[in-house]
């Protein structure tokens, strides 16, 4: 995997937060003119965009829509590229805390408290009986994807939806007019954006001294895998819990969208496929700041932190 250097892509002079907390710098590719977003690393976790990398690479491998990203660096620092999920002027990304104001004008935005599957699932149930039936399908795939990879940070900014509308110009007679007339059709769609914003998870926040911790002791790797702070952001009434519970809820509402995301999982798991997909992520790839880079004893971890969580979730259900 080869390191973008976007150092001289035209840009804006500003590093900004268009929604949610990290920074990030938008850029133009040089020949296209494409959209993309360069998102820089917390300070104290340099390592934590590879997160994103893996998470993209794990889960086209699962079969789930995740938004690419790539490693890129920018005037010296290092971060990941993905390119804008709208393509244009007739595209607009909804971020979930926008449309759950709309419905829940109290909602609480700093730490999401309200943010429930319940909440959520009023909201796509506003919508027409067909983009209701494909906008929750993927919104409970996202959910299977998180309790694989052990996001605990899927809160309402980092989820969409994407409007499209479309005019179309048809020529002919309308209301009785004798002469031909343009008429402009318009047409909406909605559909759930690509999965974005998966870095917080893969032991992201575990120095690199303590590595072997997790690594060597099972009961310490049990305790972070699946222990009373590993729940999801989307709460069940209003109580947060593991994901594989919150899961479980689910299925009891919606049980073949959920058995048939995790039947395809297991489908298509392999554990050597993982191990290699980790342990290779960075092929390639150099930065001239170590801090950026993976180490073997990382990636060892971060493999073993996806195949025991995919393990577990099959287990839990099949």
């Amino acid at each position: 995997m080869s390191l973008v250097d976007i150092s001289n892509w035209p840009s804006g002079n500003q590093r900004f937060v268009p929604i949610g907390k990290r920074i990030k710098k938008v850029v133009l590719h040089p020949t296209s003119f494409d959209l993309y977003y360069f998102k820089e690393p917390k300070e104290k976790y340099p390592w934590e965009f590879w997160n994103e990398i893996i998470a993209y690479e794990v889960g086209k491998k699962l079969g789930f829509n995740v938004l690419k990203y790539e490693p890129a660096i920018l005037d010296g620092i290092g971060g990941c590229l993905s390119k804008s999920m709208t393509e244009d002027f007739t595209q607009e990304l909804i971020h979930g805390q926008q449309v759950l104001l709309r419905i829940y004008p109290e909602f609480e935005t700093k730490k999401g408290t309200d943010h429930t599957f319940q909440l959520v699932e009023s909201f796509f149930k506003s919508m027409n009986e067909e983009e209701h039936k494909l906008i929750i399908n993927d919104f409970i795939e996202m959910l299977v994807f998180d309790a694989i990879i052990g996001n605990r940070d899927r809160h309402q900014q980092n989820w969409a939806i994407i409007r499209e509308i479309k005019v179309q110009i048809r020529t002919g007679k309308y209301f009785s007019l004798k002469k031909q007339t343009n008429l402009p059709i318009i047409t909406r769609t909605v559909r759930f954006s690509p999965l974005f914003d998966n870095g917080n998870c893969l032991a992201y926040n575990i120095i690199e001294e303590n590595l072997h911790n997790f690594i060597d002791d099972e009961n310490k790797l049990d305790k972070y895998l699946f222990g009373e702070k590993a729940v999801s952001h989307l709460k069940w009434y209003g109580a947060a819990m593991p994901h594989i519970e919150l899961l479980n809820h689910i299925s009891k509402i919606y049980p073949e969208v959920v058995l048939k995301s995790i039947i395809r999982v297991e489908s298509l798991f392999n554990e050597n496929i993982i191990n290699d997909i980790v342990l290779n992520i960075d092929n390639g790839t150099i930065f001239a700041d170590e801090i950026y880079s993976l180490s073997p004893k990382r990636k060892e971890l971060i493999s073993k932190l996806i195949t025991t969580r995919t393990k577990r979730l099959i287990q839990a259900f099949l």
